[in-house]
């Protein structure tokens, strides 16, 4: 596509190594630049070996740096250059690792899409909330679910002990099922049984499809709970930056991969792991698309300004810069 070669000669399953060498060898690049995660590569040794001596300038992004895992620290150690999306990091951990280290935020992907809202079969005057990704704990399925069915049971109270009521909204859940979920999902499945206007579907979404779904829903949602490792909070939700270009604002936790958006100006923000706090979250997003339409135009237009300053054309550009500087030492 647009003379970019692609040559598959990796798989982490295996000793790749050797492929990925001679592919490299035959190219004689200036320059490599390494994807995605060097911790999840389980056989990260074999690879580095045999990008020992490679006459190339290497570099490496870490979307979850964990500084404190060996091989992370050893991987960033053979690198000329290591991107960090989280700035804050980028600045502590400069100038304690052999290698650069330069801040680049994650890329927001720009698409396009001829579908209209009516295909969804929800009317435009319905709350339409959008959710996706791998089903697991971490992402917040369960609480979504469970949030949902506060609000449409009507078990939510304010500080007096009222009820919550909220009108008619519709929830779409995809949650594709990676090996050894499938018992989290059968939960979600169980306890969204019943449950009015939500569905649910272990279907891995196509692009076409995630540009649809974020291009037409007046919502999207990101319920991440505590990951249990506390290097998570220097990645970035890269499902979400996928689906910021559709200008829609989002409901999300307060939870370290989702700290590019903020409350109140890309959208409506709730405490990790609770289903009670995310369905106030979801309360006051409803209330705010019926009653409010000044102020919801008014978010999806920060999230658009936002998707804008992250837009990888813009990103990819600063990609450029750094390896020309690069390649020029």
């Amino acid at each position: 596509k647009d003379g970019i070669k692609v040559f598959n000669c990796w798989n982490r399953h295996y000793s790749s190594g050797g492929s990925l060498k001679g592919i490299i060898d035959a190219l004689s690049p200036d320059l490599i630049h390494i994807q995605h995660e060097s911790n999840l590569y389980k056989m990260q040794t074999d690879l580095l070996e045999h990008l020992y001596d490679v006459n190339a300038k290497i570099v490496s992004t870490l979307h979850t740096p964990d500084f404190n895992n060996k091989s992370v620290v050893e991987f960033a150690s053979q690198c000329d250059l290591v991107m960090i999306h989280n700035e804050p990091l980028a600045r502590s951990i400069s100038g304690s690792l052999p290698a650069s280290i330069q801040y680049i935020p994650h890329g927001v992907q720009e698409f396009t899409t001829t579908h209209q809202r009516e295909e969804s079969g929800v009317p435009m005057s319905i709350p339409l909330l959008f959710n996706y990704g791998f089903c697991s704990p971490t992402k917040g399925i369960l609480e979504l679910i469970q949030a949902c069915k506060m609000l449409k049971q009507n078990r939510l109270l304010d500080s007096n002990g009222d009820i919550l009521t909220t009108t008619h909204f519709e929830v779409v859940i995809y949650a594709g099922v990676k090996p050894g979920q499938e018992s989290y999902f059968e939960r979600c499945l169980a306890e969204a049984n019943g449950v009015d206007g939500l569905t649910i579907s272990n279907q891995v979404l196509s692009e076409e499809t995630i540009d649809f779904w974020a291009s037409i829903c007046d919502y999207t949602v990101f319920p991440y709970s505590p990951s249990g490792h506390p290097f998570r909070i220097n990645s970035t939700s890269g499902a979400l930056m996928r689906v910021l270009h559709g200008g829609k604002p989002v409901i999300a936790t307060d939870e370290g991969r989702l700290r590019d958006i903020i409350g109140g100006v890309h959208g409506f923000k709730s405490g990790k792991g609770s289903p009670e706090s995310l369905a106030f979250a979801i309360y006051h997003a409803i209330n705010q698309f019926n009653f409010n339409k000044r102020g919801y135009n008014a978010m999806c237009q920060s999230v658009s300004e936002l998707a804008s300053r992250f837009a990888w054309p813009r990103i990819g550009k600063t990609h450029e810069k750094a390896y020309q500087q690069l390649c020029s030492i």
